[in-house]
């Protein structure tokens, strides 16, 4: 009995910083949840005004928030869009930012997407909204388990459009120097960023 009451003792240790490291946020709009912390990035799902997230953390600087949403969807979602609860009143994540409680999070773009989006149509077009590393061979990268019918790069079909909720402000986006007329991280449609 005790051996039970110390191994549970341990594991709600183990767990209390996994809870306190989430907090509930709301949509202060219809709002896209996005694949990655910049407009430019696909589409997962879309927010309802009001509706209630798990915030999970936000990049340095507070523009873009990390979400899971009720029905367990990851993604990122601009900012100003996302309120939270502070002395019972709802305030905006970058007015919440001098209270701390907001986590700083990072974006890697392979291994999130690896983890959380296989299962979607726009992963097998990865390659348009993350830069492969030429230096370090990606095996995932290579052996989808999808029938891409022999295309990669820029040679893929472009995925079918994502659905657009009207966002002010607007959603910062990627900006790549030159004026290549294909960029991939442009949003589908953009021909130039």
């Amino acid at each position: 009995m005790k051996t039970r009451i110390a191994l549970m003792a341990a594991l709600m240790f183990l767990l209390a910083p996994q809870a306190a490291m989430a907090a509930d946020a709301y949509a202060t709009h219809n709002v896209n949840l996005r694949a990655g912390p910049d407009g430019g990035y696909p589409v997962v799902d879309v927010l309802r005004a009001g509706e209630k997230v798990e915030l999970l953390g936000c990049l340095d600087g507070y523009q873009w928030c990390e979400v899971e949403t009720r029905y367990e969807e990851r993604g990122w979602i601009y900012a100003p869009y996302l309120q939270t609860t502070y002395n019972n009143q709802r305030i905006t994540i970058i007015e919440s930012k001098p209270y701390g409680g907001t986590h700083v999070v990072i974006f890697q773009p392979s291994q999130y997407w690896n983890s959380y989006y296989r299962n979607k149509d726009f992963y097998r077009y990865r390659d348009r909204w993350i830069p492969r590393d030429a230096s370090h061979h990606d095996h995932d990268w290579d052996n989808d388990d999808d029938d891409d019918h022999g295309h990669h790069g820029s040679n893929n079909p472009r995925p079918k459009p994502q659905p657009v909720v009207k966002e002010l402000p607007k959603e910062p986006s990627m900006k790549m120097p030159g004026n290549s007329k294909y960029n991939p991280l442009c949003p589908i449609g953009v021909n130039k960023c």
